[in-house]
This record gives C-alpha cells, sequence and structure tokens, in this order.
C-alpha cells in the first residue's frame, strides 16, 4: 500500500476512533499538513539523488565495459566511486529527515490532541 494515499474516509474513522476533540483534530491536521509539505521537499530531493545515483552506476558499468587502460580506468573508477559514496551518504540524510518529519507529526499530535501522536503509532 505504499505510495497510495489513503481515502479521506479513513482518516474520519481514525479521528473518531481516536475520540479527538475538534481543536485536537485541527492540531493533528495541521501537523500533517506541515509534515506533507516537507516530505514533497524530501522526496523530490530522493528522487534527484537516486537519478544521480543510477547515472552514477550505469557510468561505472561503461567504463568497465569499455576496457580502460589501468591508469585511466582506475581513475575514473575511483571518481565515480566516491560519487556514489558521496550521493548513498545524501541519501541517509534524507531518509533521516523523512524520520524527522514523522517524529514531528507526532510530537504535534502529542503537544496539542492529548497523546494522539502516541495512539497514532510511529
Amino acid at each position: 500500500m505504499r505510495g497510495e494515499v489513503p481515502p479521506d474516509e479513513l482518516w474520519t474513522s481514525v479521528a473518531k476512533g481516536l475520540r479527538l476533540s475538534g481543536a485536537q483534530a485541527t492540531e493533528c491536521r495541521a501537523a500533517h499538513g506541515m509534515y506533507e509539505e516537507q516530505m514533497a521537499a524530501v522526496l523530490a530531493e530522493r528522487r534527484a539523488l537516486l537519478g544521480r545515483l543510477a547515472s552514477c552506476l550505469v557510468s561505472a558499468e561503461v567504463v568497465e565495459g569499455q576496457g580502460y587502460g589501468p591508469a585511466s580506468g582506475s581513475v575514473v573508477r575511483a571518481r565515480l566511486g566516491l560519487e556514489a559514496h558521496e550521493l548513498a551518504h545524501e541519501l541517509v540524510k534524507n531518509v533521516t529527515a523523512q524520520r524527522q518529519a514523522k517524529q514531528l507529526v507526532k510530537v504535534g499530535c502529542n503537544s496539542g490532541a492529548g497523546g494522539a501522536g502516541t495512539a497514532l503509532g510511529s
């Protein structure tokens, strides 16, 4: 179900099950809105990083397939390896940003919704 957006009716049902007051529901909606806004940027960055990493890996395969001489091939492979390593590090930071955004939603719901973030889980 990842990537699919649940219907609004689901969240209405969840809010009723949590017995949120109007103010609590408003706080949770605001926290969720901030999460979605932040995640749009995080996911756009992730797509760009993954595209660059894929390009780097394809370039490495081309280098291997063209049979560069030991010296020039080693330099190109080292550069591509370093680039791939740096991109992997950026991806780790991106995933960390996603986790932090999820925590902000939980904190927002916990502070304004009487523990609704705890009830929502991680």
